[in-house]
């Protein structure tokens, strides 16, 4: 888009183009059993995980911090959590690099945590449907 005759930079961002180049990601069904996630186990299992994480991180181990990413769905998104740019990252490399970057810039003490209990959502087709018709209908539901 130009103004005033000049680019705007960055440029402005069509959300319906970026869903369809980057989709949001989907758990192949019976990749994870429901019944596995109940009760506590959704939160065990994500401190288990950011322990790893946090391990990595503070070891400066891209290879250990890229290990805590699926392959191929990798997403990190940067919202005012590390830094004041919204940011998002994919592939595990790239956010493996891009973390131990803003991890040297920030000094990050103690590692990332959750508050409170986790709740497993699996990305399923039905979650996708729901988000592009909110897209479709411009405005945004909380499901993520």
């Amino acid at each position: 888009m130009t103004v005033n005759g000049e680019t705007e930079y960055p440029p402005q961002a069509d959300l319906r183009t970026m869903m369809n180049e980057q989709p949001v990601p989907l758990l192949a069904p019976g990749l994870v059993d429901p019944a596995s996630m109940a009760g506590k186990q959704a939160t065990i299992k994500a401190n288990a995980l950011l322990d790893r994480f946090n391990v990595a991180l503070a070891n400066r181990d891209a290879d250990k911090l890229a290990g805590c990413f699926y392959t191929s769905q990798a997403y990190w998104k940067d919202i005012l959590a590390l830094t004041y740019h919204l940011r998002t990252f994919s592939t595990p490399g790239v956010i493996a690099a891009a973390l131990l970057k803003t991890n040297k810039l920030r000094q990050i003490e103690n590692g990332i945590s959750i508050d409170g209990a986790a709740i497993f959502l699996p990305a399923t087709p039905v979650l996708v449907s729901a988000m592009a018709h909110a897209y479709r209908d411009s405005r945004m539901i909380g499901l993520i």
